[in-house]
């Protein structure tokens, strides 16, 4: 939280001081100044204040958290990016640099084509549910046994999806001819696909949609997401060994660097694990740590 560091003597102003090569990344909900700055927020209270809970969910129902912690997680990717620019920088100009980076301000940047369709519009965006504001049809349907997405971006794709379901005659429907006449309409031809996808398992109908190049997939719960043989072939599920739980599955990074060979995952380091490296790093000897250890300053 704002001042914090102050109290501690450890500003960056002071770390500068000592060395005006240091990065410093500061994350709080609000940033360092403003009318909000001193308040205290959890990722529910970002999600809801940077508008994302306004158009998450059904419409005419109640506003829906988003399922992962975006509050939080745009956080720590727009921090490590930061933190990546300012080391790009550094090689340049042999400075270090300080950032502040507001978690309400991450999520705000989220709403991209969101925001600027209220700024070219002056219309207030609402929840569609699993549906595309725009494109049509874009969404969930359920089936005999589950449900699955279809994305019909162009007009390609919606001549292959009549053919799928076998209803040539919505090609020719004049309501439904252009995406354009599909979002006039939605409210017609949404029921119709309904009750055609509800008729067949999901599976069957990927095979068909995947068959036809039609944007499509199951909604997967977090099991079948574990499971998934493209999930598992990308080696996303890998084995850990942690000293104290012993051998464990955990999730593993999506960055696949070429050239390069896979690195193995390794758990969080215990408190203080490092301490002694990270001193002898910076120029203790073992002496001076050892001194540092009997006063209790490490």
């Amino acid at each position: 939280r704002p001042g914090i560091l102050e109290k501690l003597g450890v500003e960056y102003a002071a770390l500068r001081r000592a060395n005006p090569r240091i990065i410093a990344c500061s994350i709080s909900a609000f940033g360092q100044d403003g009318p909000y700055r001193s308040l205290p927020a959890f990722d529910l209270i970002l999600q809801a204040m940077g508008g994302a809970m306004s158009i998450t969910g059904e419409p005419n129902r109640d506003p829906v958290r988003m399922g992962l912690p975006m509050g939080d997680l745009a956080g720590g990717l727009f921090g490590a990016f930061a933190v990546a620019g300012a080391l790009f920088q550094r090689e340049r100009t042999g400075e270090g640099r300080y950032i502040d980076l507001s978690l309400l301000d991450c999520q705000v940047s989220l709403l991209t084509y969101v925001a600027q369709y209220f700024l070219a519009t002056g219309e207030v965006p609402g929840p569609v549910g699993s549906a595309h504001a725009s494109a049509v049809p874009y969404q969930a349907f359920r089936t005999q046994d589950g449900h699955i997405v279809i994305a019909v971006f162009t007009e390609k794709f919606w001549s292959k999806l009549c053919t799928v379901i076998a209803r040539p005659d919505l090609v020719e429907d004049p309501r439904f001819a252009t995406n354009a006449q599909r979002h006039a309409h939605r409210h017609e031809l949404v029921p119709i696909l309904e009750e055609v996808f509800a008729s067949r398992p999901g599976d069957d109908w990927l095979a068909a949609l995947r068959a036809e190049g039609i944007p499509s997939g199951p909604i997967n719960t977090v099991d079948r997401v574990l499971s998934d043989p493209q999930v598992l072939h990308r080696g996303m599920m890998v084995e850990m060994e942690h000293p104290r739980c012993g051998r464990l599955k955990v999730v593993s990074t999506p960055v696949k660097a070429i050239p390069g060979s896979p690195q193995g995952m390794r758990p969080s380091p215990a408190l203080g694990q490092d301490t002694d490296a990270v001193l002898r790093r910076a120029g203790y000897t073992v002496e001076e740590i050892a001194q540092l250890r009997r006063e209790r300053i490490i």
